[in-house]
């Protein structure tokens, strides 16, 4: 079993997560890519969504999500924990989650 983050999600991620991204050290995705979430995180619950200023935070755990400032790239991916998280792209979840 993979090692766990104090927030619950896994450390590294599982091997069939299939495409992923580590904010911190890897460079934005294409376009398409509209909403991503850590790896393991419930997009409903929390994600982060591509606005024409960055990234927004989206979900039902969203703090205030019409009036928090948008995020860079490379600020996406770290839990409440201050662990560094891979993301995965959600974008086809995003409007299950409204």
């Amino acid at each position: 079993m993979a090692d766990r983050c104090r927030c619950g999600l896994p450390v590294d991620p599982p091997e069939d997560t299939g495409p992923h991204w580590w904010p911190a050290r890897d460079p934005e995705p294409l376009p398409t890519v509209r909403a991503v979430a850590l790896v393991g995180e419930d997009a409903g619950f929390l994600r982060a969504e591509r606005d024409g200023t960055g990234w927004r935070t989206a979900g039902h755990a969203a703090a205030h999500p019409g009036y928090a400032p948008a995020r860079m790239w490379g600020e996406l991916g770290v839990c409440w924990a201050g662990t560094e998280h891979a993301v995965v792209d959600v974008t086809g979840q995003q409007a299950a989650g409204r």
